[in-house]
């Protein structure tokens, strides 16, 4: 679906280079960060969507007043059960991501796990700016910048990396309307690696006879790291029904150091955008 807008991709697959100044200390925290043990299995364990099929979403700017272009998302259940979510991301003529994600059922049927995600990028031209793809059957991580060698990264053993599907992964959180939970997310710079964070929830208000609940996520590695490896991080915020609990929206960059929009839901897009700027 052309022009079209995604759920959530948190892609860090096109960041630039490290500021020359903070390089040396950059590189040194992670040549002295303990490599993670690994296997292959996600530990996420993801809701089912509230319903299969396509539902539209509109971008807005960053401030969520200026309608930027269309979109979707889109869960499907392919011929051997798997579950395939897919997503395209942007303004419109304009830079866009588009994301892809794919899960297995748990036995009994009543959750997700990841077996693999995707994030593709591309400028306001329309030229391809790199991949970045999540394997956690393999195990591992790349990043592939446009003209540049990919470079791979052994998922932890606790493998927690939620990068494209992170608004789905949330909803249980959104539930309680109180509290955080950790994930981890793959950054390709200042150079390939796995990094933990934590989503917390924020102020929830009313809303639609309902309650809208305000998630935020941010970096989890210490003070050093965290101001270190924290520019790398995208700043995400992302809003809930707490009454269903379900999805409405969020705001995020399209891509490491691309523009942030907002994406909200088009059925209740007016009155989510109303509530939610300053």
């Amino acid at each position: 679906m052309p022009g079209e807008v995604s759920l959530l991709q948190v892609s860090c697959c096109t960041g630039r280079g490290v500021a020359p100044a903070a390089a040396p200390f950059v590189l040194c925290a992670l040549l002295l960060w303990p490599a993670a043990e690994t296997r292959a299995e996600s530990d996420l364990l993801l809701p089912l969507p509230q319903a299969m099929g396509a539902v539209d979403v509109d971008t807005y700017d960053e401030a969520g007043e200026v309608r930027v272009g269309p979109g979707f998302i889109q869960f499907e259940t392919l011929d051997d059960d798997t579950v395939e979510f897919v997503g395209a991301s942007g303004i419109e003529d304009a830079e866009n991501t588009i994301i892809k994600a794919l899960f297995e059922r748990t036995p009994d049927g009543a959750q997700l796990r990841p077996l693999f995600q995707e994030s593709r990028s591309f400028d306001a031209a329309g030229a391809p700016l790199g991949v970045m793809t999540i394997d956690h059957r393999e195990g591992t991580g790349t990043c592939h910048p446009t003209g540049s060698e990919p470079q791979s990264v052994d998922l932890p053993k606790a493998d927690r990396v939620a990068n494209v599907i992170l608004a789905q992964a949330l909803v249980p959180l959104a539930a309680t309307g109180k509290g955080e939970a950790p994930f981890q997310i793959l950054i390709c710079r200042p150079t390939v690696r796995v990094v933990s964070a934590v989503a917390r929830v924020q102020e929830s208000a009313a809303w639609n006879q309902s309650s809208l609940v305000e998630i935020r996520t941010g970096a989890d590695l210490g003070p050093v790291l965290n101001k270190l490896l924290g520019p790398w991080l995208p700043s995400v915020s992302l809003w809930f029904d707490g009454g269903q609990p379900a999805w409405l929206g969020h705001r995020v960059p399209l891509f490491a150091k691309g523009p942030t929009v907002t994406v909200l839901r088009a059925d209740v897009a007016a009155s989510v955008a109303r509530a939610i700027r300053p």
